[in-house]
């Protein structure tokens, strides 16, 4: 019984031993001949900063620390309510713009007119 048990503590060990200084964080799948399918241990998604237009601007950036492999995301959300009214689409007016690690808006040259107008845009961005 001693032996069985040295044998199922031996087994079990290294199961969850990893070769390497870290083990690494995340879900890993693996095909029969042990090659790995499918890893999310490097890109999971972190939200790193939200960016509120309240008004229609000119242009702006962002530049984002990456660590290595990682790459920008980015989201646009309107929070307008119920009483808002005639807040500008944000989408139709600006080129948004992703470079190695920044993101960029430039006011289209037909929506100069619009500037400082309005806008309830919320540019939520992160890496993965």
């Amino acid at each position: 019984m001693g032996r069985l048990i040295k044998w199922l503590k031996e087994k079990l060990t290294s199961l969850f031993r990893k070769k390497g200084d870290t083990v690494p964080a995340g879900i890993q799948v693996f095909d029969k001949k042990g090659t790995e399918i499918i890893s999310i241990t490097d890109r999971l998604t972190r939200i790193v900063g939200v960016k509120r237009f309240d008004t229609i601007e000119a242009s702006g950036s962002v530049t984002l620390k990456l660590a290595k492999g990682q790459h920008i995301w980015y989201f646009l959300n309107a929070y307008t309510d119920d009483n808002d009214v005639n807040i500008m689409n944000f989408t139709n007016l600006y080129d948004l713009i992703v470079t190695d690690d920044t993101i960029s808006w430039k006011l289209r040259s037909y929506a100069e007119q619009y500037k400082g107008r309005p806008c309830k845009i919320a540019l939520i961005y992160g890496v993965m």
